[in-house]
C-alpha cells in the first residue's frame, strides 16, 4: 500500500475476509524496522471499502510497544454499507511532554484534549492493526492508500508556566488563548448578532403550512378535542394536535437560559469573573448534583456564563426576551416541540407545544445500580403518595393544557438485565 510520510508497505491493495469464529480478525502491518516516527503528523488515515454483502465496521489500531486495546495505543473506527466507502481516521491522542506543568480537573476535555495519560508517543509507533470487532457474520472489505497525514503544530500553552495560561476563560465564558471564526470580542459584537438574527426570523417565520400548533395544517383532518392524543390513523400510530390535526413531534431538550452553570470551586483563577457587587456577580450560585468526576458528592460554588451573557446581549429585560426568541427560533428553524428539562417560565407562554419532566423521590431498592440513581421501589406504598404528589403539583400549569403534549416519568432508569432487579431486590 502506497503509506505517504513516513510509513510504506508492501502490499497494494487488502481484500480482508472477516471470519466471525474469531473475536478480533484482523491483519497486522508492523513497522519493517521496529518503529516509525510519526510525530511530525496529526494521525492515521486510510481508504476502506466495503465489498461484501453486509454492513461492516472496520477498526484501525496504532500501537506503542505494550499496545493492548488499553493502553499505549490509539483506535478509530468507521461503519460502512454495502458497497459504500470511506476513509478510516486515528487520530493520535499523545501523552504530555515532559515538562508540561498545566493539571486541569473537573472537565471532560480539556485545552489539551489531543493529550493524555492514555494516549501514544507518535515517535514510537510498532504497528498498525487493521481489524473487525467481535463479527457475528462475514464480512469482506478492501483497504488502500494508508497514510500519515495532518502536519502538527505544538500547542503553544505547552510552553507556559501556570501563572502564564490561568485564567483561561474569558468573561464571555470563552478560551482566552485562542482565536477562531465567530469567537466575540464585545458587547457590541453581541447585539449587532441579535439584529441580524431577528432580521432573520422576521424573513423566515417557520412553515407556512403548520397550524398553531405545528401540525399538518394542510393534512387531514380528524377530530378536535382540544388536546394532543395518539391515534392511529390508517394503519399508523400518529400524534394528533388539539386542532385534529395529524402531529410530528420535532424538537429540542433543554430551553433554557441556565443549563450550562460552572464549578468554579477550587480553581476560581481559572476565570475571568465579576466582582462582588457588579450587576453580573447576581449569577454566582451553587450546586450539588455532579454524578462523577471531581465535584462528586460535593457542594460547589457555580458561575453561569450563559445568563450573563444574555444579560449583555438584551439587557434587564432579558428572561423576558429569550423566552420569546426561544419560541421564534425553534419554529423558525422547522421545529414544533420544547422538549424535557427546559424552562416552565419558556413552555408556559403556550406559543409551543411542549414535554414535562416528572422526577420526585420515594423509596428506592437499595441493591440496584443506576447512572442517575438506583431504581424506584415501585411496590412501596411511599412510591405512588411522592409520584401522586409530584403530579399534583402541575395542578394550573401543564395539567390540563393544551399545549402539554405529555409527561417523562423519571429519565433513563437502569433496567439492567432481565433479572437484575429480582436479583437487588
Amino acid at each position: 500500500m502506497p503509506i505517504r510520510g513516513a510509513l510504506t508497505c508492501a502490499w497494494s491493495t487488502l481484500n480482508k475476509p472477516a471470519a466471525f469464529w474469531i473475536a478480533w480478525p484482523g491483519i497486522t502491518l508492523a513497522a519493517a524496522k521496529g518503529r516509525w516516527d510519526l510525530s511530525a503528523y496529526e494521525g492515521i488515515a486510510l481508504d476502506v471499502k466495503n465489498v461484501g454483502g453486509t454492513k461492516v465496521t472496520v477498526c484501525c489500531r496504532v500501537d506503542n510497544p505494550g499496545g493492548d486495546g488499553r493502553r499505549n495505543c490509539v483506535t478509530g473506527r468507521i461503519t460502512l454499507g454495502v458497497g459504500d466507502a470511506g476513509t478510516l481516521k486515528v487520530d493520535f491522542v499523545r501523552k504530555p511532554p515532559k515538562g508540561c506543568k498545566l493539571r486541569f480537573f473537573g472537565m471532560r476535555g480539556t485545552p489539551l484534549s489531543m493529550f493524555s495519560d492514555h494516549g501514544i508517543d507518535p515517535a514510537n509507533v510498532t504497528q498498525l492493526i487493521v481489524f473487525v470487532p467481535r463479527p457475528k457474520q462475514d464480512h469482506a472489505f478492501q483497504i488502500d492508500n494508508i497514510r500519515a497525514e495532518g502536519h502538527y503544530l505544538p500547542l503553544r500553552e505547552l510552553l507556559m508556566s501556570a501563572e502564564e495560561f490561568f485564567p483561561m476563560i474569558d468573561e464571555l465564558g470563552q478560551y482566552i488563548h485562542r482565536e477562531w471564526p465567530g469567537k466575540t470580542h464585545s458587547v457590541a459584537e453581541m447585539r449587532r448578532g441579535a439584529e441580524r438574527e431577528a432580521a432573520d426570523l422576521a424573513e423566515h417565520p417557520g412553515p407556512s403550512e403548520w397550524d398553531e400548533y405545528g401540525g399538518w395544517a394542510t393534512g387531514p383532518q380528524l377530530e378536535a378535542t382540544g388536546f394532543f392524543r395518539p391515534e392511529k390513523y390508517r394503519g399508523k400510530w400518529w400524534l394528533v394536535d388539539p386542532q385534529g390535526r395529524l402531529f410530528w413531534s420535532h424538537g429540542i431538550d433543554c430551553v433554557r437560559p441556565n443549563h450550562a452553570t460552572t464549578p468554579i470551586t477550587d480553581r476560581k483563577d481559572w476565570f475571568r469573573l465579576p466582582e462582588p457587587g457588579s450587576p453580573f456577580a447576581q449569577f454566582f450560585g451553587w450546586g450539588r448534583w455532579a454524578p462523577r468526576g471531581y465535584y462528586k458528592g460535593r457542594r460547589y460554588e457555580t458561575y453561569d456564563f450563559s445568563s450573563a451573557n444574555l444579560l449583555r446581549k438584551y439587557g434587564e429585560n432579558w428572561r423576558e426576551i429569550f423566552a420569546d426568541i426561544s419560541h421564534r427560533r425553534i419554529r423558525s428553524w422547522g421545529m414544533n416541540t420544547i422538549g424535557n428539562w427546559s424552562s416552565a417560565e419558556i413552555y408556559l407562554q403556550h406559543k409551543t407545544p411542549y414535554v414535562v419532566a416528572i422526577h420526585f423521590g420515594g423509596p428506592s431498592i437499595e441493591g440496584s445500580r443506576g447512572v442517575w440513581r438506583k431504581f424506584h421501589d415501585v411496590f412501596d406504598p411511599r412510591f405512588m403518595r411522592a409520584l401522586r404528589k409530584r403530579m399534583a403539583w402541575e395542578k394550573g400549569r401543564s395539567a390540563g393544557d393544551p399545549w402539554c403534549i405529555g409527561y417523562f416519568v423519571d429519565n433513563e432508569l437502569g433496567w439492567g438485565r432481565e433479572t437484575s432487579l429480582a436479583e437487588a431486590t
